[in-house]
Parts: structure tokens; sequence; C-alpha cells
């Protein structure tokens, strides 16, 4: 493992008390943020059906495209537990997050997990999760623009 000097990070100043605010979790928060996001993705959905044929739906499916990029987030969060305050709720959302990514979410959430406990590693195990390592690999970086050349890398999309 990597000698990683902890000192050398950005660390923020911030109250400890306030830093302690931040951190509630509260189910309303975790309403607002879907509520935004799902009202977001259909106005923006909406208008690029609407304007569909004419040159204003590349800007509507520009921004759809970008509003839909965001549910990543809404994955990452409710696969910690940490966007609502309640169980049900995060689980509820991590469904949706995880197919609306593509993901399945049981092999994804212990992928996940396993992401977290070797975050420090590059190279053994694993970790499906970091595309690119450093010191980068430049040929297989762009080869990830041309399409099917995942099937030279096959061991890197299968996780057994």
């Amino acid at each position: 493992m990597e000698n990683i000097d902890l000192e050398r990070w950005y660390r923020p100043k911030i109250d400890k008390t306030e830093f302690r605010k931040l951190c509630e979790k509260s189910d309303w928060q975790g309403f607002k943020h879907m509520i935004i996001f799902f009202l977001s993705l259909l106005i923006s959905g909406y208008l690029a059906f609407v304007t569909w044929g004419s040159w204003w739906c590349i800007l509507f499916f520009i921004i759809y495209g970008n509003i839909y990029c965001a549910v990543d987030a809404i994955w990452h969060e409710t696969g910690h537990k940490t966007a609502f305050k309640s169980k049900f709720w995060n689980e509820f959302f991590y469904q949706i997050a995880s197919y609306m990514n593509n993901f399945e979410p049981v092999r994804w959430r212990w992928s996940h997990f396993k992401h977290h406990t070797f975050t420090a590693f590059t190279k053994d195990p694993f970790d499906f999760e970091i595309a690119i390592t450093k010191p980068t690999d430049v040929i297989y970086f762009f080869s990830l623009f041309i399409p099917f050349t995942n099937i030279f890398y096959l061991h890197k999309s299968l996780q057994f």
C-alpha cells in the first residue's frame, strides 16, 4: 500500500457545531432534492419532446442529458443511506437510481462497498469503479472512445 501524506490534503476550517448541523439527516431535505431532480428531468424531457424537429430540441436534449447524469449522485448518496433520514426512502430511491444508472442494485451495493474498502489500492484487488488509475494507461484511456474495444479488456468489465 502506498504511503499517503494526509497533512498535504486540504482541510476546510469549519466550526464543529456547524459541521454537525450540516451532517444531520432529514427526510424533508431528501424529498426536496428528489422533487427538484425529477421535476427538472420531466420538464426538460417534455421540452425536448415538444421541440422535436426543430433546432431547439438539441438544447433541451443537452439539458435533459445533463440533468439525467445527476442520477449517479442520487444512487451514491442513497446507497450510503445519507440522502434521507429514513432507511425506507433511501432504499426506495436507491432502487430507482440503480435502474436509471443501469446498475443491478445488489451487485453494485457490494461492489461499491468493496470500492471503499480498498480505495488506497490501485491494482489488487481490481476496483471496478475506478476506470482510470494513476499512472494513467494512455492506450487504455483512448481505447475507451472507440466502440467495442472493451472486448479486449473483458477482465475489467466482469466481476466474479
